[in-house]
Formats: structure tokens, sequence, C-alpha cells
């Protein structure tokens, strides 16, 4: 008898202790790119009032990592062991295998993200909600339109019944 094919979705925590004003002026004058990604972080912390600011999806042998650079792709192994502050992973039975190839690997803007989060889901962005849900969907989990935070998409697997394993080793 075969078995449905497994997907794993990944939750990124932001850092414990966020950083102050001072040191954040001082990393956006050395490195603005690093800058935009640390006032992404706390945004998106502050918004959905969750420490969860991050989700990639696997099938096993590799792990797309859609992000502000533009999405990439690990190999399951090594990200399951040096990917930074992950904490969270589900393992989803699914109806279909995941299809993860062929993502587009272009930079990503932010702000049609905060415009979805602001319409409960109502309006296109691509970020690594919409690219993890809507692998999600192709593969026969019917993820809602309104899941539009990591922390909405961590509840409603929870809610599910998917099987949660805890990664976070400090």
């Amino acid at each position: 008898m075969e078995s449905n094919p497994v997907g794993w979705v990944f939750f990124c925590t932001a850092r414990k202790k966020r950083i102050g004003f001072r040191r954040w002026l001082r990393i956006a004058l050395a490195c603005p790119t690093t800058a935009y990604r640390a006032f992404l972080v706390a945004l998106i912390q502050t918004l959905s009032r969750s420490p969860l600011v991050h989700v990639c999806i696997g099938d096993g042998s590799v792990v797309l990592d859609p992000n502000l650079l533009g999405n990439r792709y690990w190999a399951a192994i090594p990200f399951a062991m040096k990917y930074p502050r992950l904490a969270w992973c589900f393992e989803i039975r699914l109806p279909y295998p995941l299809d993860l190839e062929g993502a587009d690997t272009a930079p990503k803007a932010a702000w049609p993200s905060l415009l979805r989060w602001l319409t409960r889901g109502h309006t296109e962005a691509d970020d690594c909600v919409t690219t993890t849900a809507d692998a999600l969907r192709a593969a026969g989990e019917p993820v809602p339109q309104s899941v539009v935070t990591p922390q909405d998409l961590f509840d409603w697997l929870r809610s599910r019944g998917h099987h949660l394993i805890d990664m976070d080793d400090s």
C-alpha cells in the first residue's frame, strides 16, 4: 500500500531580544538590506503579535525558503541543522506531492504583504506565507485565503491536527 506524500512546513522566530534604534541605525548605514529585513521582522512581529516571523516549506529532500532576496532552495538536512531561529515544523500528509520547482528567484517587495495583511487576504502578494500556502493548496491542502501571517498558518495547521515538531534546541 502506498502512503501519502509528506510535506514539511517550518516556522522561524525573531530574535529573543530586539535591537535598539541606535544599533539599527548603525546597521542601516553599514548594510541597508540587513536593516530593511530587521525592520520588516519587527513590523511582522508587532502587527501579528507573534514571535513567528517566517515560514518555509519542504518535501523531505529540498526546502523552499521564500524571502525578500527571492526564493532560495536548501537541501533538507543542512536546512534543518543550520537555518537561523528555526523553532517549529509541521509534518503534513498530503493528497498529492509538493511541487517546489520553478519558484521565482527574483527579489520581492514587502509592501504588497502589508496590504494583504490589512485586507485579510483580499489582495495579491508574493511572500513566505503566500508561497507556502500556494504550494500546500496545489498539493491538496485547502489553506484559506485569510491566512496572511506565519502565526495564522501555524494556528490553521495546528487546528487541522497536523503533527507538530519542536525544533528549538535552546
